[in-house]
């Protein structure tokens, strides 16, 4: 099977005031429990804020977004937290949506789907064909489940953190959180395969298996959390086979997001002469039959493209001056 298709439906709600210029996005997608321990909550929700709060001090250039679908529990939970902090809200469903409506436990549970909804930046249904059932799953259990898997991909791949509110245990649940957690580390889910696994053999560390793990029990299961860990740790959470799991931000990903940011300050800084002097990919008359999304890339190709040949031109003089010096002081030192 391949990757869960790009969205077929996009519907921006009520686009905010606070939406930015384009820059470059720190995308956090959101995967947990629906049965959260009603005394945990709080907690969670602070930690949660706690997290969010620190990735907007630490990388200010960054659009921080956070992508969530919206279920019961967990999802709901960081996308409240999210509007409360003015972060832009992006909500992929499964399938259309009275369909996935059809799946919440209680009219209230709907009513709060339907004002979160209204106060995102982006709603939009995933686009999929329903395959033949993967060996150990019988047709209707396939059936019922395979969108949620497919969200589950679908997140692990346009993401660059992975926010899991967890109880921290394996789980065979097709489509469940232990599941996509596993996915975004692993690539591996029954009836999927990542265009990744090849490039995970190169001697290469892997950047794309970064998951901010919060610790929590469930209630239907009384199961408690994973007896390793505390309810309401939280950890950075990797593949790393010395350390996997830390309490700050691994330093190849601290260093990937503070370079980004550092772009999105230079975006800032010539945003003016970049408008003035960017060469685009396609002109306006073009414009209206490219596909959803090429203007975005436009944009992130003109301040990339303009960006590169500023700084090529500075180093450019850099080296002409410093070639200069180098020819007068060989010249002084001749007379």
């Amino acid at each position: 099977m391949s990757q869960p298709t790009p969205p077929s439906l996009e519907n921006p709600a009520n686009p905010k005031p606070h939406a930015q210029p384009l820059v470059t996005p720190l995308v956090i997608a959101v995967t947990g429990h629906r049965d959260l321990v009603a005394s945990e909550v709080p907690g969670i929700t602070q930690k949660v804020k706690e997290f969010l709060q620190q990735l907007k001090k630490d990388y200010p250039h960054n659009r921080l977004t956070i992508m969530s679908p919206l279920a019961e529990g967990a999802d709901m939970l960081v996308a409240e937290v999210a509007i409360e902090l003015n972060i832009k809200l992006i909500v992929p469903l499964p399938k259309s949506r009275d369909q996935y409506l059809a799946d919440f436990s209680s009219e209230a549970a709907k009513k709060k789907f339907d004002g979160l909804c209204a106060q995102a930046d982006e709603v939009f249904e995933l686009a999929y064909t329903l395959p033949p059932a993967a060996p150990g799953f019988s047709p209707e259990h396939w059936r019922i489940s395979y969108p949620y898997a497919n969200l589950g991909v679908f997140l692990c791949s346009h993401c660059h953190i992975l926010q899991a509110i967890w109880d921290g245990k394996p789980s065979n649940s097709f489509g469940g959180t232990a599941q996509v957690v596993k996915f975004h580390h692993d690539d591996t889910m029954p009836g999927f395969t990542s265009g990744t696994t090849a490039a995970q053999q190169m001697l290469v560390d892997d950047e794309s298996d970064l998951v901010f793990h919060i610790q929590c029990s469930r209630e239907k299961k009384k199961s408690g959390s994973s007896p390793a860990i505390a309810p309401l740790d939280c950890s950075w959470f990797t593949k790393d086979p010395v350390t996997p799991r830390s309490p700050t931000l691994p330093a190849q990903h601290e260093l990937i997001f503070r370079r980004s940011s550092e772009f999105g300050a230079d975006v800032e800084k010539y945003a003016h002469r970049i408008e003035a002097e960017k060469w685009p990919l396609f002109t306006p008359e073009q414009e209206p039959d490219l596909p959803p999304g090429a203007k975005d890339i436009n944009q992130l190709y003109c301040m990339a493209d303009w960006l590169a040949m500023h700084y090529q031109t500075k180093t450019l003089r850099t080296l002409t001056v410093t070639h200069v010096m180098a020819f007068l002081m060989g010249f002084v030192f001749i007379l």
